[in-house]
């Protein structure tokens, strides 16, 4: 798997100050609305102000990311983009500051361990990514409805952990070893099929 300089190095000033005008422009969208309707703002909470502010994101990256070469939304996924030919990278709320609060379906608990169904792959493979890429979490936290922070993180299960700030932050980039964990190894390719296969050869 790609480490912190490999991933900044791939996605290049370029990107990351898009990505974080793009956080930037969505929470200008709410304050503006804000600004019309205090009241309805005042009625969310932190979760659905962020549900919000995900939607806007996701608009204003796929009009940012549409001239740029080698990047681009995913076929099956508008919350993640393709940099290149070998790293995912996915929006996420980080409430305060904590891992990325991923929704718990089967394909996301795969995905939290750098996991990819051959299905996945197929779909890959269809924007030219024919490898196990790395994925990596593109995340922010909010102040009031002020965008405080926007990070490059990697937090999958079973590797080193480690995030890097592209706004709002001043500290370096961190690399974090939590008990249990191993060496970063490369992302994997999960089958269905071969499993079933293997269950049904260990019953015989």
């Amino acid at each position: 798997m790609l480490d912190d300089h490999e991933v900044h190095a791939i996605l290049g000033d370029d990107l990351e100050s898009a990505l974080v005008a793009c956080h930037l422009g969505a929470a200008e969208r709410l304050k503006a609305i804000a600004k019309d309707h205090p009241a309805a703002i005042a009625a969310l909470n932190a979760t659905e102000r962020a549900n919000f502010l995900h939607g806007q994101i996701r608009d204003l990256t796929a009009v940012a990311v549409e001239p740029m070469e080698g990047v681009r939304v995913t076929p099956w996924n508008v919350d993640t983009i393709a940099v290149g030919v070998n790293l995912l990278v996915r929006f996420k709320y980080l409430g305060n500051g904590a891992p990325a609060n991923n929704k718990s379906t089967e394909q996301q608990q795969l995905l939290d361990s750098q996991q990819y169904t051959e299905e996945t792959m197929e779909l890959l493979a269809s924007i030219g990514i024919t490898e196990p890429p790395t994925l990596v979490t593109c995340g922010y936290t909010l102040d009031g409805l002020d965008m405080s922070s926007v990070r490059i993180q990697r937090d999958c299960k079973g590797h080193d952990t480690w995030h890097y700030p592209i706004h709002g932050e001043l500290a370096p980039a961190v690399q974090l070893r939590f008990p249990g964990t191993e060496e970063a190894r490369p992302a994997v390719v999960t089958s269905k099929k071969k499993k079933a296969a293997q269950d049904e050869a260990g019953e015989g």
